[in-house]
Parts: C-alpha cells; structure tokens; sequence
C-alpha cells in the first residue's frame, strides 16, 4: 500500500505543478 500512496501522492503533485504552470502563465 505504501507504493500506491506515493504514486497517488506523485500524481497529486504533478497535478499541482501544472495548475501552478497555468496559472503563473496565465498571470504573466
């Protein structure tokens, strides 16, 4: 279970990442 709790947590920061990307995009 510890592995699938790091790729969730992976996937949840890419994901984090990506809105970030847009929205420091969109700003500028």
């Amino acid at each position: 279970k510890p592995r699938v709790t790091e790729i969730h947590v992976r996937m949840d920061c890419h994901g984090c990442v990506q809105k970030i990307k847009k929205a420091v995009h969109g700003l500028t």
